[in-house]
């Protein structure tokens, strides 16, 4: 699978909790195999602007996913969500950027609350729908459940997890990883 995790690094989000976001990400990269190459790995942060941290084809040893992930630095900004998925969607998935004709594209979103633009965000959504499989992590008890459910590929109940509570994300790190297993063939490390 080509994975492309979008981390919103807007203001509301706070440093401390993105720190969390890190964490969970270095955590869920440890349980996935890309050392072997079974597993591409991207990133990029968004608030007001998209921010590029690495494509699937930068890296190819879990080590060196989990340094970058660890210097991500906190952006700040508003959450500009539609731009986010728009660039993973036309960027990242590309040959050029690591993307493999033979796997499975997934897009992560990790939001703590609605974007900016809506129907931007809709229309960009149903756009990357047609390529990869849309998972939405809603993150925190200000989250806009009825947008996440919109931007998650059907069914919703499948690919959407909701995290009320911050410090608790990095219990869910076995919960995605097994819904990737579940839902595609996924191979992972326990």
């Amino acid at each position: 699978a080509d994975i492309v995790f979008i981390v919103d690094s807007s203001g509301s989000i706070q440093e401390e909790n993105f720190n969390r976001m890190k964490s969970f990400l270095s955590g869920l990269a440890g349980e996935l195999d890309i050392d072997k190459g079974v597993i591409r790995f991207g990133v990029l942060q968004f608030s007001t602007d998209v921010e590029l941290e690495f494509n699937m084809n930068d890296y190819t040893a879990r080590a060196d996913i989990q340094s970058h992930i660890q210097g991500m630095p906190y952006i700040r900004g508003t959450t500009n969500t539609a731009e986010a998925i728009k660039y993973a969607d036309t960027t990242m998935f590309t040959k050029n950027n690591g993307d493999r004709s033979t796997a499975e594209n997934i897009i992560v979103v990790m939001t703590d609350g609605g974007s900016n633009d809506k129907l931007a965000t809709f229309s960009e959504a149903t756009k990357a729908k047609t390529r990869a499989t849309l998972i939405t992590m809603g993150l925190g008890n200000w989250v806009d459940t009825f947008e996440l459910k919109a931007l998650a590929s059907d069914s919703y109940k499948q690919n959407l997890i909701l995290v009320e509570r911050w410090n608790q994300l990095d219990s869910f790190i076995d919960v995605l990883r097994d819904m990737l297993c579940n839902s595609r063939s996924i191979i992972f490390y326990s």
